[in-house]
């Protein structure tokens, strides 16, 4: 617990800040980027998935509560306004980071519909 008269200053609270949205961005990066990968690489995997009840849901779920809610999150978040606390260099990365998210559950959605069809 934190002394009374301790304060965090905006400095380590903007530090934090970043480092939490750095660690959510490249989580989820890793997870869409890794099931796809799997899926593309060993088609027969998508078949264990779709097995399991409402893996379709899921991802879709998924898509729009997390990748959307990050980006539209991300977006917002200007160091040159009030209340932001992204400097631009690194908002494009982590924006880059999530459209490669996005491109990956799109991928790995598609791979998956065109194994079940066979």
């Amino acid at each position: 617990m934190c002394p009374k008269n301790h304060s965090y200053s905006y400095y380590s609270v903007t530090l934090l800040s970043y480092l939490f949205l750095s660690l959510q961005v490249s989580y989820v990066t890793d997870i869409s980027v890794s099931l796809s990968a799997l899926v593309l690489t060993y088609p027969k995997s998508s078949e264990v998935l779709l097995r399991r009840n409402s893996f379709e849901t899921s991802l879709a779920a998924f898509y729009q509560q997390v990748l959307v809610a990050l980006v539209r999150l991300i977006a917002r978040q200007d160091a040159a306004k009030e209340g932001g606390f992204l400097p631009p260099e690194v908002k494009e990365e982590l924006l880059s980071k999530l459209q490669l998210a996005r491109r990956s559950c799109v991928s790995l959605l598609r791979q998956m519909v065109q194994v079940g069809q066979c």
